[in-house]
């Protein structure tokens, strides 16, 4: 009798043994569990920052990435770098002329259609467009929708009708080329329209020249060609009568 006594006080102390293992056991999952959730709070925390560090840094060369340009080119060739926001992030002078008038009219941060008024209704523009000069904005972007937008924007903004300017487009291909030249790519622009009618013409020709003069024998060429044009038509009609 006294031996299964002692054995049953034997169990219970065998069951407090396996009730402390398991709560020992317990008290070790929770607290990996407590781990566990840290470790997912930590990495969400961290994935958390890194789209904030993502988003800042998307939006900061959103800022500063050139993605349109603008030549405004009478004598004086100025060329504009827009963002994606069509805000100026760069104005740079293409010759003596152009650098006067930076150094006195700040753009940068404008909207487009702001800064080109600001420089052509500037003070240090206006002795150059005098005598109807030949104003002219030239609007490049690989973007077609924005080349558009500028184009029009540009075509009916303050300074084009009070200056009667031009407006053309050109290819940001040759954007590279014409500063390799030292030409704003407006101004390279008319010079390769030129060079079409009179390979004789050099780019160094182009930097001695305002667009006015630049588009005057532009339009002699083609006045030029109309003429031959027209007189072939009617050679060929008087031969034609002579049958």
């Amino acid at each position: 009798m006294e031996n299964r006594v002692y054995k049953a006080f034997d169990q219970i102390r065998a069951d407090e043994k396996v009730v402390a293992h398991t709560k020992q056991f317990i008290a070790a999952k929770s607290m990996e569990k407590q781990q566990g959730f840290r470790s997912v709070r930590k990495v969400l925390a961290a994935c958390a920052t890194l789209f904030i560090l993502m988003g800042t840094s998307g939006l900061y060369f959103a800022n500063v990435s050139p993605v349109s340009y603008i030549s405004i080119d009478v004598n004086p060739s100025i060329e504009l770098e827009l963002n994606c926001f069509d805000k100026i992030i760069g104005a740079y002078a293409y010759n003596d002329n152009g650098r006067e008038i930076l150094d006195m009219v700040s753009v940068k941060g404008m909207k487009a259609e702001e800064a080109v008024d600001t420089i052509v209704t500037s003070e240090a523009m206006q002795p150059y467009l005098a005598d109807n000069a030949d104003l002219t904005f030239t609007i490049a972007s690989d973007n077609a929708d924005k080349e558009q937008n500028l184009y029009n924007l540009l075509e009916n903004c303050n300074s084009s009708h009070e200056y009667n300017a031009t407006s053309r487009l050109a290819n940001t291909n040759s954007i590279s080329e014409a500063h390799d030249c030292g030409l704003s790519f407006g101004k390279y622009a008319a010079y390769l329209q030129l060079y079409e009618y009179d390979n004789t013409v050099t780019v160094e020709d182009c930097h001695n020249m305002s667009m006015g003069e630049l588009h005057s024998m532009i339009k002699e060429h083609e006045t030029d060609g109309q003429h031959e044009s027209s007189g072939h038509g009617h050679g060929g009609n008087s031969h034609h009568n002579n049958k």
